[in-house]
């Protein structure tokens, strides 16, 4: 009570709150932040590429996201880590940043520099259009249900209850059955509307956004200028001042 009567603080209105905002990337560009390994006795490189989608409250296209990243993940694990033994690590699916969700692959790689990693990534989105084409329904179906039986499946632990009510609170979202509603929207998902959606957010170059973090580790930085040149000059745009490239763009609505 001393405080408040000291500092004498004023009520700050909802609409005077500070919001996250994110930029709106350009279609048919590739945008890149690449940056050398800090710690010179690292000999990982690593790849983030993230393909940016729509709101987190896009409900419609958020549960084809999740239902396109399911289909992928064991096919993008099994060809990048298994086969090509890439790296350690190779993740993929949904991502969300900052209320704004999208489809991730992350490839943490010693053997390879981050330029060649995004070229197996390219390669491997285009062994998934043929696979996604030569689909049927029924193979479809159990990746619907599969998704939905993960959606409405209870937490295990008062943990898990908190972090999830909590994350509706922290994001001022509220939507306390988002699960139940993404499981029920799942439903009517079709193959087709998946395949459209992968061609649209993914795949194609002229309509997808995509934005790459690469990281060179000390046995690829002697190369990284010289790979980063062999990047498509008219599709590439390297950023160099983050914050001028901020400035640059327009920004996504308020979440």
């Amino acid at each position: 009570i001393q405080i408040t009567e000291i500092l004498k603080p004023k009520t700050i209105f909802k609409d005077q709150w500070p919001k996250q905002r994110v930029v709106k990337l350009k279609k048919g560009i590739h945008y890149i932040v690449a940056r050398p390994e800090p710690n010179t006795e690292n000999e990982n490189s690593a790849l983030f590429t993230w393909f940016p989608v729509a709101s987190e409250d896009n409900l419609q296209k958020i549960i084809v996201l999740q239902i396109m990243g399911d289909i992928l993940r064991e096919s993008c694990f099994d060809q990048l880590r298994t086969k090509e033994q890439l790296g350690y690590i190779v993740w993929s699916g949904s991502r969300n940043f900052c209320g704004l969700e999208g489809y991730r692959v992350t490839i943490q790689s010693s053997v390879k520099d981050p330029v060649y990693l995004n070229s197996r990534v390219e390669a491997f989105l285009e062994d998934s259009e043929k696979n996604l084409a030569a689909m049927s329904n029924e193979q479809f179906s159990k990746y619907v249900n599969a998704r939905i039986v993960i959606l409405l499946e209870k937490e295990h632990t008062l943990k898990e209850l908190h972090l999830n009510l909590w994350q509706e609170i922290g994001d001022w979202k509220y939507n306390f059955v988002r699960f139940r509603k993404l499981a029920d929207l799942a439903k009517n998902v079709t193959l087709e509307e998946t395949r459209k959606f992968f061609s649209d957010y993914v795949y194609d170059k002229k309509t997808r956004r995509k934005i790459s973090s690469m990281v060179f580790g000390n046995n690829h930085t002697q190369q990284q200028k010289e790979q980063l040149s062999l990047l498509p000059p008219q599709t590439t745009q390297f950023i160099d001042d983050e914050t001028l490239f901020k400035s640059s763009l327009p920004l996504y609505p308020v979440c």
